[in-house]
C-alpha cells in the first residue's frame, strides 16, 4: 500500500482543523463554524419562521446550531478572542430575534430563556472532562500532576 495515497484519503489539514488543534491564529476554522451555525439557524428560522414562539426557536437553535458551532473546539484550549467570537454568533442571533442592539437586553434574554453561551458550555465541558479524567487511574495524569 502506498502511504502517499493513504494520506490523500485522510487529509491531515482537515483533521487538524476539525479537531481544533490547528494554528492558534486560525480565523478560517472559526469562520467555517460560524457559517455552519448560521446555516443551521437560517434553516430553522426558514422552516418555522414567525409561526412559533421565541422559546421554540431557541430550543431548536440550541439543539441544531450549538453542536455545529462547538464541533471540535473542546479538543484544544481556545484563546479569549476565539471564545468571544463564538459568543458573538449567538449574541448576534439574539439581537436579530429580539430586534435589539442592546447587549444588556440580550444578556437578560439569555438569563430568561436559560440559554448558555458557547464559552460557558465549553467551560462546563472542560471542567467535567478534567474531573472525570482525574478520577481514572491513568499513568499520564499521575505524571502530569506530579510534575506540576
Amino acid at each position: 500500500m502506498d502511504f502517499v495515497n493513504l494520506f490523500h484519503v485522510v487529509d491531515c489539514d482537515d483533521f487538524v482543523h476539525s479537531t481544533g488543534c490547528g494554528n492558534k491564529k486560525d480565523p478560517l476554522r472559526l469562520r467555517k463554524m460560524h457559517y455552519r451555525c448560521s446555516g443551521s439557524a437560517n434553516a430553522v428560522v426558514g422552516k418555522i419562521g414567525g409561526r412559533s414562539s421565541e422559546d421554540v426557536i431557541l430550543q431548536l437553535i440550541h439543539s441544531k446550531c450549538m453542536p455545529a458551532l462547538l464541533y471540535g473546539v473542546e479538543a484544544c484550549p481556545l484563546r479569549l478572542s476565539a471564545n468571544n467570537s463564538l459568543d458573538f454568533v449567538i449574541n448576534r442571533f439574539f439581537m436579530t430575534l429580539f430586534k435589539t442592539n442592546n447587549l444588556e437586553t440580550v444578556t437578560y434574554c439569555h438569563m430568561q430563556f436559560n440559554f448558555d453561551l458557547p464559552s460557558t458550555i465549553l467551560k462546563k465541558r472542560s471542567d467535567v472532562f478534567a474531573r472525570k479524567y482525574g478520577l481514572c487511574n491513568n499513568v499520564f495524569y499521575t505524571l502530569v500532576v506530579n510534575l506540576a
